[in-house]
């Protein structure tokens, strides 16, 4: 818990330091700021390791989540505008949304038999919905931004913060009736979700992003989505050799074989091992 109070301190010196700062790019600086931060903070008590630790993971990341989102809502109603729809033109966007969708939901069809209602995903997610929308791991004026069509919008704001299998299983119980059909579960990723993780993407990429075809821009989004982007450690040393080796030099061969290589973080999970392969074969295939 040292190492996470570290991290947390490191959040808020940065929000104070922009804050103070003001000016016309201040809220933008301050999510950049906040998010890699958060991202290795949040990776440390989610990655899957040896039963002993993993409660103790849980438990981290019950304690963390609430501190974060306290932080991201800081910037969200101190510096900026409340998050929502963004305008964007990405070229590579129906490329990621189809393949995101197919690993998330599977289909349309799918997705309206099982999961029109919330669920709640293993370890420290939070009650989820729609294509993969973590409401846990929200804060309330994004999910109220985000979802402000849907009647239950406030029920579902309540979500935020709450994280783990224990307190996500009885928040769901407690909101079985809430329903998200697929048309508007769609257009939420497609209009606010999607396009964040794109930013994410391209941000932790750096410069060598705008370097990769836009197929090999979609894969890697899709790889973000459900891994994030944090750095730290060596579960993520592929994902530092795409972003030091393989994006500066625009080489999607290099970028298809280091995410193929992350494969070995899950020898015995064969969902993940060909999610990878398919991001893999997004990523070296033309544009």
């Amino acid at each position: 818990m040292a190492r996470l109070s570290r991290h947390l301190v490191a959040v808020l010196l940065s929000a104070l330091v922009i804050a103070g700062c003001g000016g016309p790019d201040a809220s933008g600086s301050l999510q950049a700021a906040i998010a890699p931060v958060v991202a290795d903070a949040q990776a440390e008590v989610t990655a899957v390791v040896t039963p002993a630790a993993e409660t103790a993971q849980l438990r981290a990341a019950e304690a963390l989540v609430p501190a974060t989102l306290a932080v991201q809502a800081m910037s969200q109603e101190v510096l900026s505008p409340s998050p929502g729809p963004r305008e964007w033109t990405w070229g590579g966007a129906p490329v990621a949304a189809d393949l995101i969708i197919r690993w998330e939901i599977g289909s349309p069809a799918r997705y309206t038999r099982l999961y029109q209602g919330l669920i709640c995903p293993p370890g420290a997610s939070g009650p989820t919905g729609g294509v993969g929308y973590d409401f846990g791991h929200q804060t309330p004026a994004a999910i109220r931004a985000e979802w402000h069509e849907h009647p239950d919008v406030e029920r579902l704001a309540a979500a935020s913060g709450i994280v783990g299998e224990a307190a996500c299983n009885a928040f769901v119980a407690q909101h079985r009736d809430i329903r998200i059909d697929y048309a508007y579960a769609e257009r939420v990723f497609l209009s606010s979700t999607l396009p964040a993780y794109q930013l994410a993407a391209e941000r932790a990429l750096g410069e060598g992003w705008h370097r990769l075809t836009l197929n090999a821009q979609a894969g890697n989004t899709s790889l973000g989505y459900n891994r994030g982007w944090s750095m730290r450690g060596d579960r993520n040393r592929e994902k530092r050799a795409i972003r030091d080796v393989c994006a500066p030099a625009g080489d999607v061969r290099c970028n298809a074989a280091e995410i193929r290589a992350m494969k070995r973080l899950w020898p015995h999970i064969p969902g993940l091992q060909n999610r990878r392969e398919d991001e893999a074969r997004v990523v070296e295939s033309a544009s």
